[in-house]
């Protein structure tokens, strides 16, 4: 037994946590290997002096609280970079990944006409060219006949 004014409980646990693995494999037995206070009296458990233990369980604490801290960024980065692949598509289609036509066309001085400029101008020039009949149909598998 300890003398609670010897050892600092806290130090005892990091220090059982610590020796896990290797205390329960001290137990004997099938699956479940048991250990008992008479084994568990047997375990060589370090004693430094009470200042040191004390010490210690702060550096311990310390240590923790920092992994801890790393553990909540990992996480945070870990559900953005699940999410980046739909962002990236978002940002694509909205044409925030590349400079648009009209951006390039600016930058380089030239004119640039926007798509329904352009289809009216295409449907103009293709009216004034048209015969007044209107355009021709084509109907399904009309090629091939013509090839036959």
């Amino acid at each position: 037994m300890f003398d609670a004014g010897n050892v600092d409980s806290e130090y005892i646990w990091y220090w059982a946590l610590a020796e896990y693995d290797k205390n329960r494999g001290i137990g004997g037995g099938g699956n479940q290997p048991g250990l008992n206070g008479r084994k568990v009296r047997a375990f060589p458990l370090p004693r430094p002096p009470l200042a040191e233990q004390i010490e210690i369980v702060r550096r311990v604490n310390t240590i923790l609280a920092v992994a801890d801290a790393m553990e909540k960024r990992v996480a945070t980065a870990t559900a953005r970079t699940e999410r980046l692949p739909e962002a990236i598509l978002a940002k694509a289609f909205r044409g925030e990944l590349v400079p648009t036509e009209a951006e390039l066309a600016r930058a380089e001085g030239r004119d640039y006409e926007p798509a329904p400029v352009l289809l009216e101008r295409i449907r103009a020039g293709h009216a004034m060219s048209s015969p007044s009949r209107g355009p021709a149909r084509r109907t399904r598998g009309s090629s091939q006949r013509r090839r036959a």
